[in-house]
């Protein structure tokens, strides 16, 4: 028995240790983001400057002044998600210091806002297969939404980079195109003011500066 011992041992500590090769994360901006407006219900407005400087890219506002005829304008994000891709992080972040958010309440405006609160929607995978409008998102079946609330935050001028919630990749469609996942920024609470205005640069890495707005991370 001392001798079966003996030669387990040896064994275990000839057995060498696995090394974890550690995988660089992958980083996915938006394949398209859409306005989507409560007084056009039936179009969807492209965001301009997603590919370029990408100012004033991310936009969500309300105003409720007439309250008959309330303005409300949601943000739609959609990504395109490689082929085989695991682990999807949906991100935001504001390090190019470029939120502007004002406020009203009764009669009185505030530029000096701090914190802003969003809700996150999530769309099943590939709900939406062209342009988006108001109306598609907020009477959409439920057939085609994942989760109400996917995720919730808080976001400050010059925030750095925070995480929404995680979602399970797509699989790639039938006819072998990447799938895609969709979600609809909105205010926590978008009844809590007269009215509020938040915009954001939405922006890749590149010669304009560093990454900016909404983005996902894959395979980490």
């Amino acid at each position: 028995m001392p001798i079966l011992l003996a030669v387990l041992e040896a064994l275990a500590h000839a057995i060498p240790t696995p090394t974890l090769v550690s995988q660089a994360c992958t980083t996915i901006i938006p394949s398209s983001m859409q306005s989507l407006l409560s007084t056009e219900p039936e179009i969807g407005f492209a965001n301009e400057g997603l590919q370029g400087s990408g100012e004033n890219g991310f936009s969500v506002f309300q105003d409720n002044f007439n309250a008959s005829n309330k303005y409300h304008m949601l943000q739609f994000v959609d990504f395109e998600v490689p082929a085989g891709s695991y682990g999807c992080e949906l991100y935001i972040t504001d390090a190019a210091n470029s939120i502007s958010h004002s406020l009203i309440l009764g009669k009185v405006w505030s530029n000096n806002v701090g914190a802003t609160e969003f809700k996150v929607q999530s769309l099943v995978h590939d709900a939406f297969a062209a342009d988006v409008s108001y109306n598609d998102v907020v009477k959409a079946p439920k057939s085609l939404i994942s989760a109400d609330h996917f995720g919730s935050f808080k976001i400050y001028n010059g925030s750095s980079s925070i995480l929404i919630n995680s979602e399970t990749c797509p699989l790639s469609k039938s006819d072998g195109q990447n799938g895609h996942l969709q979600f609809v920024f909105d205010f926590r609470d978008h009844d809590r003011y007269t009215a509020s205005y938040f915009s954001m640069t939405q922006r890749k890495a590149g010669d304009h500066g560093k990454l900016n707005g909404v983005y996902m991370t894959v395979n980490c």
